[in-house]
């Protein structure tokens, strides 16, 4: 009803390359009556091409006192409560979700897994790859591998090595989430990357 065309593109970072190369033309030369926006938590992960014709808006992580209502329903430490508002960088919606579910333990299992994948051999991470795959619940792969991220992402600002682990695990996320790609091959080529 406006006079503007309003794309908006979630996620943006599990565009593959090749998408975003084909959306480079557009950013080249926007129509006046246009207007893209690109949503990631992970900057890094798009090509420096496309980061290179779009205008940057941060938004920042809502203020802790915003968690105040959740806080008081849940049962959980200070120290919980402080991981959980920095590993989900403030998303109320994703704090909400994992106490909900009670996934606390689940992300301490699954950062735990990470670290140890990290400190095997190839044999090692190969040997947990097929582990990974064999899971009969595809979901399950796709939380931890969510969780994976956000806790490296987190890391990543005391540590910009892990930026690298990170931009493999977007691989993995985008290539889990595409029925025509083999798990166990994505996950092995995950695994290589470390």
């Amino acid at each position: 009803q406006g006079s503007r065309k309003v794309v908006v593109i979630d996620d943006a970072h599990l565009m593959t390359d090749e998408a975003q190369n084909g959306l480079l033309k557009i950013l080249e030369e926007p129509s006046v009556t246009s207007l893209f926006i690109l949503v990631t938590p992970f900057r890094d992960s798009l090509l420096q091409t496309v980061v290179s014709r779009c205008q940057e808006v941060h938004f920042s992580d809502h203020p802790k006192s915003s968690l105040d209502t959740i806080w008081k329903e849940a049962k959980l430490s200070n120290e919980q409560k402080a991981f959980l508002y920095a590993f989900s960088h403030g998303r109320l919606g994703l704090v909400k979700t994992i106490i909900e579910n009670k996934d606390m333990t689940f992300i301490k299992k699954s950062v735990e897994e990470l670290a140890e994948i990290a400190k095997s051999d190839l044999n090692g991470r190969f040997a947990t790859a097929q582990a990974l795959a064999a899971e009969k619940n595809h979901a399950i792969l796709e939380q931890k591998v969510l969780y994976w991220m956000l806790y490296l992402d987190m890391k990543a600002k005391e540590d910009p090595r892990h930026y690298r682990t990170l931009r493999g695990l977007l691989t993995l996320s985008d290539n889990i989430h595409r029925p025509q790609f083999n798990t166990q091959m994505a996950l092995e080529e995950f695994m290589l990357s470390l």
